[in-house]
């Protein structure tokens, strides 16, 4: 018998339960978070934590490492110069291109517009925003 325990590596990125949607949504603020998940999921040269000049950045990941299902990181640099409003529209920008990425995951339309893409985005932006105003 063996003795040794196995030590599961848990994620330190928040993941959200998406439901339906065939992917996993995660978010940080924490650049070490990012790229200690980025080892866990075995991807090999991991994008930038924030892309330059930016405050925000979604990354869509797909085929790659271990990754076996569509995985959305929203990482969001940490920043007391911005207001909660600077922030909020942060988020939603975010969470458009979390929802195109949901949509091309489903195999449909990257763009489908309407009251589907409306609720798709204000969840997104919602769950975003309850995890960011609880760390402040």
């Amino acid at each position: 018998m063996d003795t040794k325990k196995t030590r599961m590596i848990k994620p330190r990125i928040k993941y959200f339960e998406t439901g339906p949607w065939p992917i996993y949504l995660g978010f940080t603020r924490d650049e070490t978070s990012f790229l200690s998940e980025m080892r866990r999921l075995n991807i090999p040269n991991p994008p930038d934590f924030v892309t330059k000049n930016a405050d925000a950045t979604t990354h869509i990941l797909s085929g790659s490492g271990n990754i076996t299902l569509t995985t959305i990181i929203i990482c969001v640099k940490p920043s007391k110069k911005h207001s909660k409003e600077q922030h909020t529209a942060l988020v939603a920008h975010e969470a458009v291109h979390v929802w195109w990425g949901v949509c091309e995951a489903m195999g449909g339309d990257s763009h489908p517009g309407g009251e589907h893409e409306a609720y798709g985005v204000q969840w997104i932006t919602q769950v975003i925003l309850e995890e960011l105003w609880k760390k402040r």
